[in-house]
Parts: C-alpha cells; structure tokens; sequence
C-alpha cells in the first residue's frame, strides 16, 4: 500500500511540473501575440509585420518619380521601373549611356540590380544588366545597346529597365571570404562530386 501512495505522490509531482511547464509555454506565447499586435480605435486589431526595409533616395527629375513606390506595375512585380532622365539617339550596333536621375542611399548589404525590360529587347534594344553596389552614392545609369539595323530614339520619361534590390549573400567586410586550394580534388567531399560535373555550354539542351 505505502508502494502504491508513493507512486501516486510521484505521478502527482510530475504532473505539476507538466502543468507548470505547460503554463509558463503558454504565457510566453501569449506575451509574444501581445507585443506583435496593435489595438487601435474602434476595437479594431492589427498584427504587425516584420520591418520593412526603408531605402532612401532623392532624384534630378523630380517631375518623374513623384513616388518611387508607385513604379511597381503589380503588388507582388519583383522589379520597379527606372526612367530615362535624357532624350538620346543610339545608333545601329552602338552602345549609349541613359541617366535614370536617381540616386540611391543603399545599406551596405544591400545592391541594386539593373535589369532589361522585354519590350525593349524585342526592338533590338539591350539593356544590360548592371549592379550597383551598396556603398555607391552617385546617379544610376543604364547602358544600353543597339543590336538593330535601325536608330532608336530614347525620350526622357520612357521606361529603359528595371531595378531590383537583392540582400548580399557573400560580403568579405563581414568575413566571408574565397579559399584557395590546389585543385578540384581539394573541394569538400560534400560539394565536390555533382551529377552535372563540368557538363556546361549546351550540357541542358537547346
């Protein structure tokens, strides 16, 4: 009999102690919901998000980017609209620098990608694709060539590219750095035997 209470004074104890875990889990959860919601006028509740990114930046033609958010042709589109700030020329098969008029104040981990727009690579119009690194503080240019046998005409306010800002995956600053071996025999076990090798150019099909 005393055999049987004992054991029932251990499965007691083991049960508070469930219960008191249990108990702590769920205030810690309940503080967690707390701090991300907002209650607002009107019994009205919002959960917050994560932070957004703030990028700052300021503009030479002002009378073309009103609001720089707003040169997202979609709520989810990856990439925003970058404008030509000049009225140029390029020639059959030569190669013009276009001013977009923006200047960018990127966080160091951050970079600006400058991509084609389709509609112009279908003209024979090629952007090419360009980044600006996160330290860079001065105006941001596309280049652009013409691969037709035609002349085409840049007029200030067109859309010449895309932009695209992209978190640094490799920055030496914070340590990351290449390590040079001898040969590929070297590379980690892990990495160094892939099922493509050095299947390259033309390896996928075409």
């Amino acid at each position: 009999m005393d055999f049987i209470c004992e054991n029932f004074y251990i499965i007691g104890d083991v049960l508070d102690l469930l219960l008191t875990v249990t108990f702590i889990y769920l205030v810690f959860c309940i503080i967690s919901i707390v701090k991300n919601i907002n209650i607002k006028v009107g019994n009205k509740i919002e959960i917050k998000s994560k932070k957004h990114l703030e990028i700052k930046y300021c503009t030479t033609a002002p009378d073309l980017y009103p609001d720089l958010n707003d040169n997202f042709a979609y709520d989810y589109a990856a990439c925003f609209d970058l404008l030509s700030n000049d009225e140029i020329t390029i020639n059959p098969w030569k190669i013009g620098s276009v001013d977009t008029g923006l200047i960018f104040c990127l966080p160091f981990e951050y970079e600006l990608q400058a991509r084609p727009k389709s509609g112009l690579s279908i003209k024979g119009c090629h952007i090419e694709l360009g980044t600006i690194d996160g330290d860079y503080r001065g105006k941001v240019f596309a280049t652009i060539y013409n691969f037709s046998d035609e002349p085409i005409v840049i007029k200030r306010g067109q859309k010449i590219c895309q932009g695209r800002i992209d978190k640094l995956s490799f920055i030496p600053r914070n340590g990351d750095k290449f390590i040079k071996v001898k040969s590929v025999d070297d590379f980690d076990p892990e990495l160094k035997c892939t099922s493509r090798g050095e299947n390259g150019f033309g390896s996928s099909g075409v």
